[in-house]
């Protein structure tokens, strides 16, 4: 009797070849997205590069003043909530000031 593990067939090549297409596309298609990102960067730093100080602060100030307005229309557009202070810690707790407790009638003796 021989060894049972030589009669066996050994495995072929069992790389994954589906997996390995695959790591090429993501390879290309990462590649593209580097290239994209790329020409963003070198299209923002020349738009930079061209303006002047004086342009970078007015667009500065424009966005502070957008920013503000809408800080100001989300506080005021909040339904309900008028007179409220947007910090107030007791916001959760709706107190009901007129409310009465019932009173338990009283418990049978044994």
């Amino acid at each position: 009797m021989g060894d049972r593990r030589e009669a066996r067939p050994t495995f072929g090549d069992i790389s994954n070849t589906i997996g390995r297409k695959r790591a090429d596309e993501t390879n290309e298609e990462k590649i593209k997205r580097e290239d994209r990102n790329r020409k963003q960067r070198e299209y923002r730093a020349h738009k930079r590069a061209q303006e002047t100080s004086e342009q970078r602060e007015e667009q500065n100030r424009k966005q502070c003043e957008y920013r503000a307005m809408i800080r100001a229309t989300a506080v005021a557009n909040t339904p309900g909530q008028e007179n409220i202070d947007p910090t107030d810690s007791m916001d959760w707790l709706h107190r009901n000031d007129q409310y009465v407790r019932k009173q338990r009638p009283p418990l049978a003796p044994l």
